[in-house]
């Protein structure tokens, strides 16, 4: 049969990841059992498989600040803890290898892609979005709080991440932009649905126009 694919969404905090997570699921990719909840600044939800982020939140050493995001170090590899938390990271990507098309989408890959990507055994398509920086970090400013100078740096630091994985990355790769998505939700869903190998359809433009009426605030 056909090799399972995993779709990646690969964008910094606030750019668009959750629209567009939120539109492949809608076409019919595998985004996970559990998400994290929809609460006021994505009221639509985010869309990120919720084993996964709890994982990535314990290699990261998490403190809930995408500033404190650091390149993945585990300082023993050795140790019986970090043996059982590979082995539970890799246990829930052999699952969700089980299913034809899946996808993933944390803002944090961004730090965590090498880790992630040997783990892959499947195909990989990556889903690259982008929105103006400056955009991106008057959203982080109003969703945490954060001065917009300290924002502005979190969004440079990323891009500067994602930047170095785009530049060696060699498979099916899609650009997309914020802007021109919610220009054209209906083109944009055409685009993201040819280069993920389904039909498009009008649940995945809806979910994009009803975010539009909802204010949507990418995450």
């Amino acid at each position: 049969g056909d090799r399972m694919t995993c779709i990646v969404v690969l964008g910094i905090p606030r750019s668009g990841t959750s629209m567009i997570a939120g539109t492949l699921c809608h076409l019919g990719v595998y985004m996970g059992r559990r998400f994290t909840h929809p609460d006021e600044h994505n009221p639509r939800g985010y869309f990120e498989n919720l084993d996964l982020v709890h994982l990535h939140d314990i290699m990261l050493n998490w403190e809930d600040s995408w500033d404190n995001a650091k390149n993945l170090h585990f300082t023993d590899w050795n140790s019986g803890q970090v043996k059982a938390l590979l082995n539970t990271y890799q246990k829930s990507i052999e699952e969700l290898e089980k299913v034809s098309l899946w996808g993933i989408k944390d803002p944090r890959l961004c730090y965590l892609w090498d880790f992630f990507y040997n783990q892959l055994t499947c195909g990989v398509k990556v889903i690259n979005i982008r929105r103006n920086l400056r955009d991106s970090a008057y959203s982080i400013k109003r969703y945490r709080g954060q001065c917009y100078s300290a924002a502005l740096e979190t969004c440079i630091r990323h891009t500067e991440k994602m930047d170095r994985i785009i530049a060696n990355y060699n498979g099916p790769l899609l650009h997309v932009f914020y802007d021109a998505v919610i220009e054209d939700p209906e083109e944009a869903i055409k685009r993201i649905a040819a280069f993920v190998g389904v039909v498009p359809n009008h649940y995945a433009v809806n979910f994009i126009s009803a975010n539009l009426r909802h204010n949507f605030e990418a995450d």
